[in-house]
């Protein structure tokens, strides 16, 4: 049986077939990176996080870099 797939576009206008903004294309390819992460070799994987934990402001990296260990880890599909 397939996982159902969760919605990433929510109510985004979809009528002129663009997904409309930015913040919905992150979502989206976000969740499908998050739904291949174990399909992923261990150095991509390390580099896509190291980023990821870059992303927050100096002081909230820590906290940002361990909020998406568990997330990985409470979303592991395998």
């Amino acid at each position: 049986m397939v996982p159902a797939v969760p919605d990433c576009v929510g109510s985004a206008d979809l009528s002129d077939g663009q997904l409309g903004n930015e913040e919905t294309i992150l979502r989206c390819l976000g969740l499908s990176l998050v739904m291949q992460w174990d399909t992923l070799p261990a150095n991509v994987q390390r580099e896509i996080f190291d980023n990821a934990g870059m992303l927050g402001s100096g002081a909230e990296r820590p906290r940002l870099r361990a909020q998406i260990a568990r997330f990985l880890h409470k979303n592991k599909l395998g």
